[in-house]
């Protein structure tokens, strides 16, 4: 087995880890994940707990980062195959050749990636893809129905719904408020230095 998974080509390295993670190699093999640099060839990784976090980079340079409660199966022959099973994921992906695409699949849906920025979310039979960057094609599983996702989109797709499906455009996110203490406190009294603390 030890001489199998030699010959077995590395596709990927971590380099982040934290947290509780397991790696199941080709041959069965699980080994926990503790450290940066660790070679990955094809096989399935897992984040055991809430707030385990892994970041593998391929050998092209593309990233790959799981969190939480994840699980993974990738492999590279031709091109790069991920299995989501379960969990989150985010991806910035090199270009790849238009006609071997690195290829994202989940329980509800088939994602095909030419190189872009992206998330995934895979639970209770239904599959969330966010688009930060570039494109990103999803095929419901159900159907084969497709939609073409673009930057700041985001689409679901889900086994037990047969609606059309549609990308629609993520809100904006909040990069910064302000507010004024001292005439919106509900309650007590706002004290703006640490000096009238008495310190």
């Amino acid at each position: 087995l030890n001489s199998q998974n030699e010959r077995s080509p590395i596709i990927a390295k971590t380099i982040n880890v934290h947290g509780a993670i397991e790696w199941t190699h080709e041959n069965g093999m699980v080994e926990v994940i503790t450290e940066n640099n660790k070679p990955l060839t094809g096989g399935t990784l897992e984040t055991m707990t809430g707030d385990s976090t892994v970041t593998m980079q391929f050998t092209d340079g593309s990233i790959v980062t799981l969190d939480g409660l994840s699980l993974i199966t990738i492999s590279e022959q031709e091109q790069k195959i991920l299995r989501l099973k379960r969990g989150n994921l985010s991806a910035d992906v090199q270009p790849q050749p238009s006609s071997k695409p690195m290829m994202v699949f989940t329980e509800a849906a088939e994602l095909r990636v030419v190189g872009t920025q992206f998330n995934v979310k895979t639970r209770d039979e239904s599959t969330k893809l966010t688009v930060n960057e570039g494109e990103v094609l999803l095929k419901r599983t159900t159907d084969g129905e497709s939609v073409n996702v673009v930057p700041h989109h985001q689409v679901v797709a889900s086994l037990r719904d047969t609606s059309q499906l549609r990308s629609v455009q993520r809100a904006d996110q909040i990069h910064r408020w302000q507010s004024d203490l001292q005439m919106e406190a509900s309650h007590g009294q706002w004290i703006p230095s640490l000096m009238e603390l008495g310190n």
